[in-house]
């Protein structure tokens, strides 16, 4: 085994010095801009009952199945409402 080579180990830490502070900086700036698609999901959100939908419980039927939504603030719930095929 031989001496690690100085130079090439001083190469490689300014090399991932960058990237890092490249990915710092990129993920830094991001987080503040909303999307144009988040915006337009907020929007319609709040113009279709936005605080309503905290708590709240929805029936529907998608693609010949009943589904049951609720949500409780943080907490949702959702189900497949299903007829047991011993039932008439």
């Amino acid at each position: 085994m031989g001496v690690p080579n100085m130079k090439n180990f001083c190469h490689k830490n300014i090399v991932l010095t960058a990237i890092l502070v490249s990915v710092l900086s990129l993920s830094c700036g991001t987080s503040e801009k909303k999307s144009e698609a988040e915006k337009i999901i907020e929007k319609s959100i709040e113009v279709s009952g936005g605080k309503n939908y905290e708590n709240a419980e929805i029936g529907f039927t998608f693609r010949n199945r009943r589904y049951k939504s609720k949500r409780n603030g943080d907490m949702f719930r959702l189900e497949r409402v299903v007829k047991d095929s011993t039932t008439k």
